[in-house]
């Protein structure tokens, strides 16, 4: 997203001189272990250990610190979704070997 903001601005004259917020739509306030509940939600077959000292988003399904209203209008951006997000983000780690994947043990 933030890529082809880059692009759009260059290809927008009425983008010159204005700045941007690049921060796709819905909630934007998320501890790291609502972060990484998705990830156990997206990948169901690996171990996701908690962040220590970060309980549960204590924030309203859909609120935002943010207004990214001017990056649509001007821009004409259309923002990736959160799971899309995490879920290639979570697979190019992997699979590039920058974040082992530790399978889930199973219960017997």
């Amino acid at each position: 997203d933030v890529a082809r903001a880059h692009v759009e601005a260059l290809l927008h004259p009425e983008a010159r001189g204005k700045r941007f917020i690049i921060d796709a739509d819905g909630s934007n306030a998320m501890t790291v272990n609502d972060l990484l509940q998705k990830c156990r939600t997206l990948f169901p077959q690996w171990q996701f250990s908690n962040a220590q000292g970060s309980g549960a988003s204590q924030q309203q399904e859909g609120f935002r610190m943010t207004d990214n209203t001017r990056s649509k209008v001007v821009l004409g951006l259309k923002y990736t979704c959160l799971e899309d997000t995490i879920r290639d983000s979570v697979s190019s780690m992997v699979e590039n070997g920058w974040v082992p994947a530790k399978p889930l043990m199973s219960k017997l």
